[in-house]
């Protein structure tokens, strides 16, 4: 590229640019999307931590009834065997699940009413996750 050569009207010359744009970018224009790029990427992975706890919430949540769902088909595999009367125990306990390599404890509470011919049991599965506790109560009808 060869340079342009003017006269100035002091007599003296000067060297002087063509008008060509200039190619790439400035440093405010690279920080303003290095900016915009770390804002982007903060909010993806804001997502994704929310996903992860959404997923071990379910996951506690259908431990909790696969717990219950155990001790109710307990409850009729006992009334079958030794007769709805067999039925009528009030019980507290915990038990261990382990889920994803972190072992949570569940609280059952079991409570049996009388009826006329069958039994009504109601259960309060309980277990606490990041400082929240949660619940889960099924119940069921076991007659003979």
């Amino acid at each position: 590229m060869m340079a342009n050569v003017q006269l100035n009207k002091g007599g003296g010359n000067h060297l002087q640019r063509p008008a060509t744009p200039v190619n790439g970018f400035t440093l405010v224009e690279a920080m303003m999307a290095m900016l915009i790029l770390t804002v982007i990427l903060l909010g993806l992975l804001q997502a994704m931590i929310f996903a992860a706890d959404a997923t071990m919430k379910n996951s506690l949540r259908d431990t909790a009834v696969n717990v219950a769902k155990e001790e109710l088909e307990t409850q009729r595999t006992l009334a079958k065997s030794s007769g709805v009367s067999a039925v009528v125990t009030n019980s507290n306990y915990t038990v261990q699940r382990t889920i994803k390599n972190y072992t949570f404890t569940y609280t059952i509470n079991r409570t049996v009413t009388t009826q006329v011919d069958s039994r009504l049991v109601n259960m309060t599965v309980s277990w606490t996750y990041k400082g929240e506790t949660f619940t889960y109560n099924p119940q069921t009808l076991i007659s003979p």
